[in-house]
């Protein structure tokens, strides 16, 4: 049974009523809230008065709802690739507005943009599909790309390219965007093409719950400009801004929460100085268990060895899994469909194994067997070995200081190679 949102303007809504598949589009209605935040982001940043704002990915226009709120002067332009989307952009705004039916992930150009807003679709590589993916990459448009394709940095690219200097735009978007490697691009970009930039985190940070979504968002904006760099970073109640702090834009590889910015400086050796970290893990095929179930007996009782989740590490540092599966035979035949390194996990090297963070700890296990993680497992091995300073390194893991310092950093749950390196170990010494 569909999620009925409480919060949403009766156009929003009544378009939720008619409109099937928005969750396989990756596109969720924003609150008037935070469509009113975004507005008023756009009216603090701009140097002249707004005159026209284009909706990316516009929907039935709640962002441009919020738009016409603050300043009934201003015209909305919409784009959007949904028809019944941009009918009823077109049915809401019949006199200040126009929506246009067009993919601008293949066609992007639009000149002399002073002003754009957007709650891009949430679309990673895998939805988007193959042959799409090739589409876009062959327009030869977006350089910011890194990793895995998605949907939200390529329309914030749009914008940054697109605008004029002195244009300003807003984003409410994953905070994926903030810090994890696949969006280093994206992130350089903005601090190349902006004189500021505004990271504002909101104490509720999924305002699309009510839609039957999980994902965490932050709001990004920003001013296109060759001035004086500015990055602010707030924090937002969904009244008001509650606290700000302003950093150099290279001050971080990230865009930090305020509780990040003030924790005081670390001492230390940085991980990544003594160990090699491993973020290759593999997933399953859906269909695993029929393939593994149709294994000749005598071949899939070669090659074993044990799999490893976060579920299989325990909070006292040992891991908890027996379960064997010829992981060689698997491969093979199709049932793996994201393979790490087999070679580098089949080792007796010692490692670490490690968790994504959990609601009040992060799990980390110390072995010396051979183990296969899966793909939100990391592994760290030391440069030499050494076994002592991984156990060192586990019980400082284990700190509270660790997870406060990985979990304000990085408010996901996910690790990554990038944040787990750049922790400094105070039981390795070498303070600076």
């Amino acid at each position: 049974m569909r999620k009925v949102p409480q919060r949403l303007e009766k156009e929003d809504l009544e378009f939720l009523d008619t409109t099937e598949n928005q969750s396989e589009r990756g596109q969720f209605i924003t609150p008037p809230e935070v469509a009113d935040r975004l507005a008023q982001d756009l009216s603090e940043l701009s140097l002249n008065p707004i005159k026209e704002v284009h909706d990316l990915g516009c929907g039935p226009g709640a962002l441009s709802s919020a738009v016409r709120r603050m300043d009934s002067t201003i015209r909305v332009t919409g784009y959007d690739i949904h028809e019944e989307a941009v009918a009823k952009f077109n049915s809401r705004f019949p006199d200040h507005g126009r929506a246009y039916h067009r993919d601008i992930l293949l066609d992007p150009k639009i000149p002399n943009m002073t002003a754009a807003i957007s709650n891009p679709p949430y679309l990673l590589s895998r939805r988007i599909g193959d042959s799409r993916t090739a589409e876009i990459l062959e327009t030869d448009y977006f350089k910011s790309v890194s990793g895995k394709l998605n949907t939200f940095s390529l329309f914030m690219e749009i914008a940054l390219r697109e605008l004029a200097d002195g244009g300003v735009a807003a984003f409410i978007i994953p905070i994926a965007i903030t810090n994890l490697d696949d969006h280093k691009g994206i992130r350089s970009l903005l601090v190349e093409e902006c004189e500021e930039i505004r990271i504002t985190w909101k104490t509720d940070s999924n305002p699309f719950k009510d839609q039957g979504v999980a994902v965490e968002t932050c709001i990004v904006s920003f001013r296109k400009g060759r001035g004086e760099k500015s990055l602010e970073i707030r924090e937002w109640d969904g009244s008001e801004i509650t606290r700000r702090r302003e950093i150099k834009q290279t001050e971080f590889d990230i865009f930090p929460t305020i509780d990040a910015v003030d924790l005081p400086e670390q001492q230390g050796t940085e991980i990544s100085s003594m160990c090699d970290i491993v973020a290759s893990g593999f997933n399953w095929s859906p269909d695993w268990l029929e393939i593994a179930g149709s294994a000749p007996p005598e071949e899939y009782q070669q090659g074993m060895l044990p799999v490893v989740a976060g579920r299989n590490l325990s909070k006292d540092g040992n891991l908890t899994n027996d379960i064997s599966i010829n992981y060689q035979y698997l491969r093979e035949n199709g049932g793996i469909v994201r393979a790490c390194d087999f070679d580098n996990h089949s080792t007796n090297r010692p490692r670490l194994i490690i968790g994504d963070i959990g609601t009040s700890a992060i799990k980390v296990a110390y072995t010396e067997s051979p183990c296969l993680p899966m793909n939100s497992v990391k592994v760290i091995f030391h440069k030499g070995d050494d076994s002592k300073a991984l156990m060192e390194l586990r019980d400082y893991l284990m700190t509270e200081d660790a997870l406060i310092r990985l979990k304000k950093i990085t408010p996901n749950l996910h690790l990554t190679k990038s944040n787990l390196g750049s922790l400094r170990v105070p039981v390795w010494g070498d303070a600076e």
